[in-house]
């Protein structure tokens, strides 16, 4: 959740900053005024991560609009797998949350990091040095830059990401 600050200082609630897959079919469960969402994805041709802001309007709906994207180039290295390319995603919508959170004039209330790829969900909740050296290094980054508690799972099939 996030509270908008306008130039007068009065406060607009804005509900979530989500970096999150998919978006579209992503609903809270909640009633909390103010979030932000990002998703993050990748291709064996690119990887990507989208992030939206979400808000409870006066009337009592809910409005989201996009507040990034971007999108890389899949690497050309051999030991690259599916698993590492979904860790790098996640690694792309760590540091772009931390941006957006850091520049942004809003006030989040609360945080979204969705993902597809439960083998880094797992990968998140343990310690880095269980793992090799690349692997290690980006879950550290990633732990360093977000709460663990914010990143949740959302189903392939409403991944946003794939959009970026």
């Amino acid at each position: 959740m996030s509270v908008l600050v306008d130039e007068e200082g009065d406060e607009e609630k804005c509900d979530d900053l989500n970096i999150t897959y998919d978006h579209d079919d992503y609903e809270s469960d909640d009633d909390e005024d103010e979030a932000g969402e990002s998703d993050s994805d990748h291709s064996q041709t690119a990887y990507g991560c989208v992030a939206y802001y979400n808000w409870k309007l006066e009337n009592g709906e809910r409005a989201s609009d996009l507040a990034m994207s971007k999108a890389k180039p899949w690497p050309q290295i051999p030991t690259l797998t599916i698993p590492r390319g979904e860790l790098l995603g996640c690694l792309l919508g760590a540091r772009m949350q931390q941006t957006i959170v850091k520049k942004s004039s809003f006030i989040f209330q609360r945080v979204m990091l969705l993902t597809d790829s439960t083998i880094v969900l797992g990968q998140l909740r343990h310690e880095p040095y269980k793992y090799n050296m690349w692997t290690a290094s980006r879950i550290s980054e990633i732990q360093t830059l977000t709460d663990i508690r914010d990143w949740y799972h959302v189903d392939s099939g409403n991944n946003v990401a794939d959009d970026a």
